[in-house]
């Protein structure tokens, strides 16, 4: 999990590399709402090449 800073004033926010059920590498970008019980997905995508071979290493 990594914090990412630059993309909300006004909430903590984290990307997340991992696996879908189908095997694809996605980033995930989330906050957590309501004292941390609550998580909410800001997008999903599939990783960039690059980003996969950063993963790789």
């Amino acid at each position: 999990m990594i914090p990412d800073p630059d993309h909300s004033a006004e909430e903590e926010r984290f990307i997340l590399l991992g696996f879908s059920s189908s095997l694809k590498l996605l980033v995930v970008c989330h906050c957590f709402r309501a004292g941390e019980k609550i998580i909410c997905i800001i997008s999903a995508r599939k990783a960039t090449r690059t980003e996969t071979q950063i993963y790789e290493r």
